[in-house]
């Protein structure tokens, strides 16, 4: 089992039990809305932390996050998806290049902050398959067709070995997750019992 998560409270933040094994996807939906942000870390300490008793992980996973740069560099400086991926992919590994093969929008000399929202997760995430295929990406902030199109490659990649948590803001991959956990927000007049 490479994560048994226990059901855990947070403030009125309440996630639900899980677990993930090689192979499987778990998404978590985190509404919409003013505190998406605040929830989000909430469940991001939770899965990252390796000191967490609710938490058990027996191997690490990575974060897929895009790097951003200032809007000085991107004026002065501006990243190609060429550059991105030779400074923070793994030079060992050739899978982040796979990533021109996905999206036929995507080229080398492409700035990266001119790559539609769907564009940039699909680098990002590509780069961090370069160094593992055990990942949390958080999709909560692309549209549907942009959100299926990621969850696609993190799908690719769950078959054959790897594993993923995905994080979203609504049911629309419900059916096609192994597990769906959903956060909610708790009253404190309500009793919670987290076993």
């Amino acid at each position: 089992m490479l994560i048994s998560f226990k059901g855990q409270q947070h403030g009125d933040v309440f996630i639900p039990p899980f677990t993930l094994q090689d192979g499987e996807i778990a998404v978590i939906r985190i509404p919409a809305g003013a505190r998406r942000q605040e929830m989000k870390k909430v469940c991001l300490d939770m899965l990252l932390s390796v000191t967490d008793m609710a938490v058990r992980t027996e191997v690490p996973f990575t974060y897929v996050d895009e790097a951003q740069q200032s809007f000085m560099g991107r004026l002065l400086h501006p990243v190609s998806v060429k550059d991105y991926i030779r400074k923070y992919g793994s030079p060992a590994n050739a899978v982040a290049r796979q990533v021109y093969d996905t999206d036929e929008n995507i080229f080398p000399n492409d700035r990266f902050n001119s790559l539609t929202p769907a564009g940039r997760k699909l680098v990002a995430l590509y780069t961090a398959l370069s160094w593992s295929h055990r990942m949390i990406i958080d999709l909560g902030e692309l549209d549907k067709a942009g959100a299926r199109q990621v969850y696609k490659v993190v799908k690719q990649y769950a078959d054959i070995g790897g594993s993923a948590v995905v994080l979203v803001s609504d049911d629309d991959l419900q059916e096609k997750a192994t597990h769906f956990v959903s956060v909610s927000v708790k009253k404190e007049t309500e009793n919670i019992n987290v076993a």
